[in-house]
C-alpha cells in the first residue's frame, strides 16, 4: 500500500493526498479505506478536474458496493461539472448509467419570423404629443432563439394614423418603425410566452391638406425622427410543422424634440398575426 501511494503522488503532481490515497486504496481493492479517503478529499476545495476525478471513483465505488442510488448520484454530480464527460474505461454497469444519464445537447439556434396586424391605441389621449389618434398598419419580425429560453430580434413597422381633431391642416401620420427587441420565456409544448425590452428609431411622414400648406407651416409639417422604448409580451401556439399564431402587446415610448422641448407619446400596439420558428 505505501509502495503504492509513493507512485500515485509522483505521477498526479499537485493532486491532493487524501485524493491519490483514495485511488491507491481502490486499486488495492480496499474499498473501506477508499471511502473513508473519498470522504476527506470530498471537504477538501478541489479544483474542477480532481473534483471530476472524486465523483468519477464516488460513482465506481458504488458499483463495488452495489448501490445504483449512488452511481446516479455520483455521475449526475458529474455531468452538473462537464456536461460533455466522457467516462473511458469503467465497468459495464456504470457506462450504462453514464449513458442514460448523459444530458441532452443544447438545443439549436432557431430562426422565428411573425407578421402581424397592429392596432395602435393611446395610453394618454389627452397629452399625446397633440399629435396622434389610433392607429393601424403592419408589423414584422425575424430573429432567432437561443436555446429555447432567450430571443433576439428586429421589427419593422408601418402604421398609419389618423391627426388629433384640432389639427385640420393634417390628413394623416404615416409611423415607419425599426427595434431591436430582446426578451427571455419558455415554451410549453405548443405555447410560448416571451417577453422583453425593445429599443429603436421611427421617421414619422404627416400628409397635409393641400388647402393649408403655407410657408409658416411647413416646419411644422415636416417629417421627423423619434426615439422608441418599449416592452413586448408574446403569446403564440404552434399549431403545424413551425407555423402558428399569435397575439402581442407591446406598450412604447415615443420621445421626440420639437422647438427644444421634449414631445412624449405613449403608445399601445395590439398585434395579432402569424407566427413560424424552425
Amino acid at each position: 500500500m505505501l509502495f503504492g501511494l509513493i507512485i500515485g503522488l509522483l505521477t498526479t503532481g499537485g493532486m491532493p493526498t487524501p485524493l491519490a490515497e483514495m485511488i491507491t486504496c481502490y486499486e488495492e481493492l480496499d474499498y473501506d479505506c477508499a471511502e473513508d479517503k473519498l470522504t476527506q478529499a470530498l471537504v477538501l476545495p478541489l479544483s474542477e478536474t480532481h473534483l471530476l476525478l472524486a465523483r468519477r471513483y464516488d460513482a465506481l465505488l458504488g458499483v463495488a458496493w452495489r448501490s445504483p442510488h449512488r452511481v446516479r448520484r455520483a455521475v449526475r454530480a458529474i455531468y452538473e461539472i462537464d456536461p460533455v464527460y466522457i467516462p473511458g474505461d469503467v465497468p459495464t454497469e456504470l457506462s450504462q448509467v453514464f449513458e442514460k444519464e448523459r444530458p441532452a445537447p443544447p438545443p439549436k439556434p432557431r430562426l422565428i419570423f411573425s407578421l402581424d396586424y397592429v392596432h395602435v391605441a393611446l395610453a394618454d389621449a389627452d397629452n399625446d404629443a397633440a399629435w396622434w389618434q389610433d392607429g393601424a398598419g403592419l408589423h414584422a419580425d425575424a430573429g432567432v432563439r437561443l436555446l429555447e429560453r432567450y430571443h433576439l430580434s428586429v421589427a419593422v413597422g408601418a402604421i398609419q394614423h389618423l391627426p388629433q381633431s384640432d389639427r385640420p391642416d393634417l390628413l394623416g401620420l404615416t409611423h415607419y418603425s425599426a427595434d431591436l427587441r430582446l426578451g427571455v420565456g419558455r415554451s410549453w409544448g405548443r405555447l410560448s410566452c416571451f417577453g422583453g425590452l425593445s429599443l429603436g428609431a421611427g421617421y414619422i411622414i404627416p400628409s397635409v391638406d393641400s388647402f393649408y400648406e403655407r410657408i409658416d407651416l411647413e416646419s411644422a409639417n415636416a417629417p421627423f425622427w423619434v426615439g422608441r422604448l418599449g416592452g413586448w409580451f408574446d403569446l403564440s401556439v404552434d399549431l403545424w410543422r413551425g407555423g402558428g399564431l399569435g397575439i402581442r402587446m407591446s406598450p412604447e415610448l415615443l420621445i421626440r424634440s420639437y422647438k427644444e422641448q421634449p414631445h412624449l407619446s405613449y403608445l399601445l400596439p395590439l398585434m395579432v398575426g402569424v407566427r413560424y420558428g424552425r
